[in-house]
């Protein structure tokens, strides 16, 4: 027994069956050679590939709400900026400190509250509204993921609930990697 990756190269998402492959030996001499041509019952779910695009500002109407009763007080730590972060996180103090190359770092916050993002089809630019699209949100999920932000994700048809972690992140992918186009 042994394991052996195949790698399969494709250009669009959704399932992918393995196709026919060819096993073959030399062994044990290396006179002759055996073959087969074996048919696996294999398939795999190929998620879209991600395009780097900015999430999506909070706001009262792409945000939907906040997950607990207080603001945002209890200092958590820094973490490095990304493009979707307000400026007044940006942590001054410890950039005027550092080396004037390092990258900007903003504040994070932990206790009560939790800020909630919606990965909207409907918050799109007009002109991307093909698989273009699935991959600015595939993109916004794998971001909204690193932040550790709770996130949902709407699509035409279907509307997924905010949460964490990393079967939402799996049920988003795989949301985005079977969804038909309008």
């Amino acid at each position: 027994q042994g394991r052996v990756e195949l790698p399969v190269t494709t250009q669009q998402r959704g399932w992918l069956a393995l196709p026919r492959v060819r096993l073959s030996t030399r062994y044990p001499l290396g006179l002759f050679e055996a073959w087969s041509y074996p048919q696996p019952d294999l398939r795999c779910l190929v998620y879209p590939q991600p395009e780097p695009f900015p999430l999506p500002p909070p706001g009262a109407a792409a945000s939907g709400s906040r997950h607990g009763d207080s603001g945002q007080e209890d200092f958590a730590g820094l973490r490095q900026r990304q493009p979707a972060d307000s400026p007044r996180h940006v942590a001054w103090k410890a950039v005027a400190r550092n080396a004037p190359h390092q990258p900007l770092l903003v504040k994070q916050f932990a206790g009560g509250s939790q800020e909630e993002r919606w990965l909207d089809w409907s918050a799109l630019p007009a002109t991307s509204l093909d698989e273009r699209g699935i991959s600015i949100l595939t993109g916004w999920v794998l971001a909204a993921d690193g932040a550790a932000l709770r996130y949902g994700l709407r699509l035409p048809g279907l509307t997924l609930d905010p949460d964490c972690g990393d079967d939402h992140r799996r049920r988003c992918l795989e949301a985005l990697a079977l969804a038909s186009l309008p």
